[in-house]
């Protein structure tokens, strides 16, 4: 799952739970047509269907509690995890007299550092994950106050295209988070 996809479900979860609460809180005020404030949130029918499944309802309400938890646990786990698949692996091209080996760690670094010296760019973090044929390429870049979006997604992209041509991959899929930070940029480099 994507940092965008997982940020969208944790939008349409947290949208859920406020319609919830402030349905809640409409009805208790008495801001609803259909719901009187003084009538008890629960109806006799409910109540009755709740005793009617003694002794199991209260191990039914435990697990769906658990499951719930569950489910919050590995959306919470996945919001601070780092990437499911391993590492690009080092490229090797093979010449007469030897192989020449280019690390993955230094295509990492030199992209990052080239990203960074972007206009209002301030911090850049780079993965890049999958096999070299059609890795996927995840970038977080930290932007100074004033910055904008456009100048930085324009360097983005010119540094992305400078890696292709350099290094001879092409990214399948890139996933750039940009945050923004209370730190100037650095007038020197």
């Amino acid at each position: 799952m994507t940092d965008g996809a997982n940020r969208a479900l944790w939008i349409i979860v947290g949208l859920v739970l406020a319609a919830v609460g402030g349905l809640g809180v409409a009805a208790h005020s008495g801001r609803l047509r259909f719901a009187d404030p003084d009538d008890p949130l629960l109806s006799g029918a409910v109540i009755d269907l709740w005793h009617r499944g003694d002794p199991w309802n209260l191990a039914v309400v435990i697990v769906l509690g658990l499951l719930l938890v569950i489910v919050g646990i590995v959306l919470f786990g996945r919001e601070f995890r780092r990437r499911g698949t391993s590492r690009i692996d080092d490229l090797s091209h093979p010449g007469e007299r030897g192989d020449t080996v280019v690390r993955a760690a230094a295509l990492i670094n030199c992209l990052e550092r080239d990203v960074a010296t972007g206009r209002g760019i301030v911090k850049v973090s780079a993965t890049i994950t999958g096999h070299t044929d059609s890795p996927r390429v995840w970038l977080w870049v930290g932007l100074a106050p004033g910055a904008t979006v456009t100048q930085a997604r324009e360097h983005v992209d010119e540094s992305l295209r400078r890696f292709t041509t350099t290094s001879g991959i092409t990214p399948g899929s890139v996933d750039v988070t940009v945050l923004p930070t209370a730190k100037a940029q650095a007038r020197v480099r």
